[in-house]
C-alpha cells in the first residue's frame, strides 16, 4: 500500500509551490511569473505489511501545472477556492495506490484494488512551514471509505539540492480499513483464515523528498514514505509487520 500518496514537487514554484504527491509550502517559496508544465516518470517499490507477497513495484507518470486557479500535482488535480500567501483551500481528486494481490497463506482472499479519492484540502502557510488538513472519499466504489490527514510540511534548500520532510497523522474510517485489512465471513469460510472486522483508526506517517536540480529543465528526485500501522490494522490476520516503507526514484522535465 501507499499511502497514498503524496510527493512534493520541487521544480518551478508558485507562491503555493508544485508538489509530487504531497502538498506543502512555506512563506520562503518564490513566486513564479508564468506557470510551466512539468512531466516525469517515477519507479517505486512498496514494501507492504501483508503476509505472503509483500513487495509491489509500480511505474507512474507525473504531471505538474499550476496557474493559481487550477493545478495538477503528480497524481492529484483540482481547483483553488482560496489561494494567497498564507492560505490554500482546494477541491481535488487523487490516486490512492493502496492495493494487495493475495499470495502465500492469503492466496484465497479477495484482491484489494487501488481507487480514486475526491475531497478537499486546506493548508496554512507560516514562516516555519505548512500545516495541512486533507479529506478524501472513495469515488470508484471500491471500498466507499474515507481518509483524512493532518500534517506538517517544510522545505530546506542548499544550492541545487532541496529537501522536503513531512510528518503527520492519518485517520481511516471503518469502511476503508475493512476493505484493506478485514477478512469477511465468505473469505474466512473459503480460506480458513479467521474473520476480522476492522474499525476506525489513526496512524502516524512520515515522508521525505530529496530533489536535485540538474539544470533548468531536468530534476532527479528520490522519495521515502514510511507508515506505522495502527492496532486496528496490525491485529488483522492479513498482516505480519507494523511497518510499511516505500522508496521511489524519478526524473522530471520542465518545459
Amino acid at each position: 500500500m501507499s499511502k497514498n500518496s503524496i510527493l512534493l514537487s520541487s521544480f518551478e514554484f508558485t507562491k503555493s509551490a508544485l508538489f509530487l504527491c504531497l502538498a506543502g509550502s512555506t512563506s520562503v517559496f518564490a513566486e513564479q511569473e508564468q506557470p510551466k508544465l512539468t512531466v516525469g516518470l517515477s519507479v517505486a517499490a512498496d514494501y507492504q505489511a501483508y503476509k505472503g507477497h509483500r513487495i509491489e513495484y509500480s511505474v507512474l507518470p507525473d504531471f505538474f501545472y499550476d496557474n493559481d486557479r487550477i493545478y495538477a500535482e503528480g497524481d492529484e488535480a483540482g481547483v483553488y477556492l482560496l489561494n494567497d500567501d498564507e492560505n490554500e483551500l482546494r477541491l481535488n481528486a487523487y490516486y490512492d495506490g493502496s492495493s494487495y494481490r493475495p499470495s502465500g497463506p492469503l492466496h484465497e482472499l479477495d484482491k484489494r484494488q487501488w481507487s480514486v479519492m475526491m475531497g478537499a484540502s486546506y493548508m496554512h502557510i507560516t514562516p516555519f512551514g505548512g500545516f495541512k488538513l486533507q479529506v478524501g472519499q472513495d469515488v470508484l466504489g471500491r471500498h466507499k471509505g474515507m481518509v483524512s490527514r493532518l500534517a506538517y510540511l517544510a522545505e530546506f534548500k542548499e544550492g541545487p539540492w532541496s529537501v522536503y520532510p513531512e510528518l503527520g497523522m492519518q485517520w481511516n474510517n471503518a469502511k476503508y480499513n475493512q476493505y484493506y485489512f478485514g477478512v469477511s465471513a465468505e473469505e474466512s469460510a473459503r480460506s480458513g483464515i479467521d474473520p476480522y472486522t476492522a474499525q476506525n483508526s489513526v496512524q502516524p506517517y512520515a515522508s521525505m523528498v530529496i530533489d536535485y536540480r540538474m539544470n533548468k529543465h531536468w530534476d532527479f528526485f528520490t522519495v521515502f514514505d514510511f507508515n506505522y500501522l495502527s492496532n486496528q490494522q496490525y491485529r488483522s490476520p492479513m498482516i505480519s509487520s507494523r511497518y510499511e516503507f516505500e522508496p521511489r526514484i524519478g526524473l522530471n522535465y520542465t518545459f
